[in-house]
């Protein structure tokens, strides 16, 4: 009984507490594609000439930029993926499996952006290298580095300051990867955050 007359003497005293509201932070509609840092992940598939066949690549990856000076970005990428090949349907081999570990540094470049009040709509170059590490169940494991070029396409959505994640970031990746025995294609979906 005591505790509950304590609580309700609590209640009452703070029934006449005036609320204050917090200002709302300001959107902030004029950061610009280099001036956040940014973390986040993208799911890729793609297609590439390892060991001379037609490889079927899906990857999970993890990201991060980090402005340099203008519209320019450096980015870091790590990518587990998993690869397919089948060989000639004539001579019936069995399927390669594999998986392996890629990494790439590289810069970004805004080509084109249009800002709609908190939302930013982008087109984006980039360019850059990296080496994957390769295992599968018929040749084993092997290195594969590479060149890269491609486009992004998508959007920042610009919230309030006071947030950890103040930018958050969705795209559509399309990247020409260069190897040793030819090139292929990448593409994938990424979101990224910041602050």
């Amino acid at each position: 009984m005591v505790k509950v007359v304590a609580i309700l003497i609590a209640l009452a005293g703070t029934a006449g507490a005036e609320i204050v509201d917090l200002p709302e932070q300001p959107v902030a509609p004029d950061v610009t594609d280099a001036s956040v840092s940014r973390f986040g992940y993208r799911v890729g598939f793609g297609d590439l000439p390892i060991g001379g066949q037609d490889t079927f690549l899906f990857s999970l990856g993890l990201g991060i930029e980090h402005p340099l000076f203008g519209h320019v970005r450096a980015l870091a990428e790590y990518e587990y993926v998993f690869t397919e090949t089948h060989g000639d349907p004539a001579r019936m081999p069995p399927p390669e499996h594999g998986s392996g570990h890629r990494i790439h540094l590289g810069l970004r470049h805004v080509l084109a952006d249009k800002q709609l009040d908190v939302l930013r709509l982008w087109i984006d170059g980039e360019l850059g290298a990296g080496l994957g590490m390769f295992s599968d169940n018929i040749t084993g494991t092997h290195a594969l580095p590479d060149a890269f070029a491609g486009l992004r396409l998508g959007y920042d959505f610009h919230g309030r300051r006071s947030s950890p994640a103040s930018v958050f970031v969705a795209e559509f990746l399309v990247r020409v990867i260069a190897i040793d025995r030819g090139a292929g294609v990448m593409g994938g979906v990424g979101m990224y955050w910041g602050n």
